[in-house]
């Protein structure tokens, strides 16, 4: 391989700690929510609409020092939006939860009809079967999660947050040891 098509890995060692460090720190993140999902997913919820908040806000400081040539109508729209939904996300913060979870339901889905539609035209491509099944995975988990609310709604959210935390971190241990690897082996 020439060294243009070469990917550049760092063989600093405090960068390739720092990735371990993140990891862990997500590891444990993830540990945590996954023992009190129920906290973790008022935390999303709050931190969600903390931020629709403050895009809102600040949609409308844009318009008032950058007046935009085609109207203002739909970003004064856009920026009270999303302050009323944020401050209901706040103020209502267990209605946000089951109303959270609730989109992501429909998300899973739709997103499980469409995957499983664009399988069913792709067939007999190579990989077809793939997209298949994430449809189908997507339509259960949709349908179990609408199955379980309210409750789900407690909890699911941070069950889902404490799995990706988890997985994300068990990748940045795991580049981090491999960098490692790799620089001693002389491969790069």
């Amino acid at each position: 391989m020439d060294s243009n098509n070469r990917i550049e890995i760092s063989a600093d060692a405090p960068q390739r700690r720092w990735l371990a460090v993140i990891g862990m720190i997500s590891i444990i993140f993830g540990v945590l929510a996954l023992l009190f999902p129920w906290w973790a997913t008022l935390a999303i919820e709050l931190v969600f609409g903390a931020f629709l908040l403050t895009v809102g806000i600040l949609e409308l400081v844009r318009i008032l020092f950058d007046r935009p040539l085609d109207g203002v109508a739909p970003s004064v729209v856009f920026g009270i939006l999303a302050i009323l939904t944020g401050a209901l996300l706040l103020v209502y913060p267990l209605q946000g939860m089951f109303t959270l979870t609730l989109v992501l339901a429909i998300f899973f889905l739709l997103g499980g009809l469409f995957k499983t539609a664009s399988a069913l035209t792709l067939r007999p491509a190579r990989g077809w079967g793939w997209l298949l099944t994430s449809g189908i995975v997507s339509i259960v988990l949709g349908i179990v999660v609408l199955a379980a609310l309210p409750a789900s709604a407690l909890w699911l959210l941070g069950i889902l947050f404490g799995i990706d935390l988890i997985l994300f971190g068990i990748a940045q241990v795991i580049f981090a040891t491999a960098t490692r690897q790799i620089l001693r082996s002389g491969a790069i």
